[in-house]
């Protein structure tokens, strides 16, 4: 048990499919190096466990930079907990928290992380995290249409428009309890060799989206509606930039996960059962620390799932 500092992706993604037992497209190398390496905002620790020397299971932190109550600090997410089919245990598995609990003890780290069905479970049990509220899952239909008031392009590391939209947004007089990105690290961020983004400049938004499929129906997943020097947006601004990213992208389907208190995402509430997941958001604060609870802005962009 202990830290992995050489981590074989190729190997891994392989473990990861066996022990999730589906061939998801996140299971590549290459996924797996961005999101470890370079998606947030520090490079991932992962824990690994180790049987008769060989690697058995894992579970990774990722850093992400947060605004908490008039401070800035750094939080740990919790993903890809896996143990091996051959491997699995309870021992294991109290084995690869208990590292979990020290290193994020060591480093006095703030939890919030989003956790699937399974994790919520485990997280509450080993770790005492707490529930600290559940993402909303819109949907919606938007008219594909060109509004004068947004400029719309896709990301990639050679467009220049699109650095000089990322550059131009400013995560300066932020408030409340939210994620931070700057340029350079929302560059990072929409490196995904899996996905292609497309950015939305409006006068009071910067909004991420991207193609996605969900429940075998294409949809665009509005990843993230990060205001501009934390002005409120108006439901006509908001509808304009869901109409553009409708025309960019040629689906007037989308769909919308997180929260955010600077505007209303319109659409309708997904039902539970066709929830990906809980999506859930948990974590280490204090219960009496109200503002914890307080999500100013919390999307899929600053999580794994967008």
């Amino acid at each position: 048990m202990g830290i992995e500092d050489e981590v074989d992706y190729t190997a891994t993604a392989l473990m990861a499919s066996r022990s999730f037992s589906q061939s998801d497209e996140r299971f590549s190398a290459a996924y797996l190096k961005w999101l470890y390496e370079t998606a947030f905002h520090r490079p991932a620790i992962v824990v690994t466990a180790r049987v008769d020397g060989k690697k058995a299971g894992q579970a990774v932190i990722l850093w992400q930079r947060f605004f908490f109550q008039g401070w800035h600090t750094v939080c740990a997410q919790l993903v890809d907990l896996f143990i091996a089919p051959e491997f699995r245990s309870p021992m294991l598995v109290r084995a690869i928290y208990g590292e979990l609990r020290s290193c994020l003890a060591d480093h006095r780290a703030m939890v919030l992380t989003v956790p699937n069905n399974k994790s919520v479970i485990l997280n509450r049990r080993f770790l005492k995290l707490q529930l600290i509220r559940k993402l909303e899952i819109r949907i919606g239909m938007a008219c594909p249409y060109n509004s004068r008031n947004v400029t719309s392009l896709f990301h990639d590391a050679g467009n220049t428009e699109s650095t000089r939209l990322l550059i131009e947004h400013s995560p300066m007089s932020l408030t409340g309890c939210q994620p931070v990105w700057d340029a350079g690290a929302l560059i990072n961020r929409l490196a995904n060799p899996l996905r292609r983004y497309a950015i939305h400049k409006s006068p009071s938004l910067l909004a991420i989206t991207s193609r996605r499929v969900f429940r075998g129906l294409p949809v665009v997943l509005v990843a993230g509606l990060l205001p501009l020097d934390n002005r409120s947006a108006g439901d006509k601004e908001v509808g304009d930039i869901l109409r553009n990213a409708a025309l960019l992208h040629r689906c007037p389907a989308y769909l919308y996960v997180g929260v955010n208190q600077f505007l209303k995402v319109p659409g309708v509430a997904l039902p539970t059962r066709l929830r990906p997941s809980q999506m859930l958001v948990q974590g280490n604060m204090q219960p009496e620390n109200d503002g914890a609870r307080d999500l100013s802005r919390f999307e899929a962009i600053d999580f794994d799932f967008g």
